[in-house]
């Protein structure tokens, strides 16, 4: 199963170990976050993806923006994606983001922060 390469030279394919995006030469970029039975969708330029159990942001060039250090996070819309990191504290599971209960990242042509909330 593949999809058209974009106009920044990568397409979505899957095989048997899941979906990958490739460039024009079959390298393999990056493995995406799975949604829906298929890669995640690209909202305002960003898709997630998910490593050693860890959840990032990738561009549509296929090159990782926002490492993968969130247990959650939500696509982006507006410029904000809600994400949230957890953490045990005496056996209880708490969402945190950068000090706080929940956080956002912003993104705005290139550059992102971290906003609490």
């Amino acid at each position: 199963m593949a999809q058209d390469f974009s106009p920044e030279g990568i397409a979505a394919v899957a095989d048997q170990s899941g979906w990958m995006y490739i460039d024009i030469k079959g390298k393999v970029l990056i493995r995406p976050f799975i949604i829906d039975n298929g890669p995640d969708p690209f909202q305002e330029g960003l898709a997630r993806f998910k490593e050693k159990d860890k959840i990032g942001f990738f561009d549509q060039r296929g090159k990782v923006i926002i490492k993968p250090s969130l247990d959650f996070a939500m696509p982006f819309s507006d410029g904000f994606a809600h994400s949230a990191v957890v953490v045990r504290n005496e056996g209880r599971r708490t969402l945190y983001g950068c000090g706080r209960k929940v956080g956002f990242y912003q993104y705005q042509r290139g550059n992102y922060d971290y906003t609490n909330v």
